[in-house]
């Protein structure tokens, strides 16, 4: 039940007004953009990945934004590790992530979501495990990756 609670949370984040439905031309855009390194092309790739099913391939992406500040590709990261999608579960690199992402400056609906998201983890984590992701979030905060 728990689980179903963070899919929930985690699917919710990435709902998005855009189309799903993404030409050829369009992806070939994004993932060219990326490959310029640059945050905001490396975020538009791993969401085009995401609707195409390819989250390891997404994972990868996000990790190249969210280490360059991206603050939404740090909560969508922060939301995979919550569920183990594209990648292994990791609560504690979950909260981390999704702490970075809410103070690089996410606001709106998403900053809504990731708080609510937090909320959900924290139930889910020992004191331990607690302490170590706001530790490693503020390490991060302070020495961005």
């Amino acid at each position: 039940m728990k689980r179903l609670v963070l899919i929930t949370a985690v699917l919710a984040i990435f709902a998005s007004p855009v189309s799903a439905n993404l030409t050829d031309d369009l992806i070939v855009d994004k993932l060219a953009m990326a490959r310029l390194e640059t945050p905001s092309g490396q975020y538009n790739a791993a969401i085009t990945l995401m609707r195409m099913e390819s989250l390891g391939g997404a994972a990868k992406w996000l990790r190249k934004a969210a280490a360059q500040g991206h603050a939404k590709a740090q909560v969508v990261l922060g939301s995979l590790y919550a569920v183990g999608m594209g990648v292994e579960q990791d609560l504690v690199l979950a909260m981390a992530w999704v702490l970075v992402g809410i103070d690089s400056g996410i606001d709106g609906q998403m900053k809504e979501r990731s708080t609510a998201l937090l909320g959900e983890l924290a139930t889910n984590m020992s004191k331990e495990e607690l302490t170590e992701a706001r530790n490693m979030a503020q390490i991060w905060i302070v020495n961005p990756r």
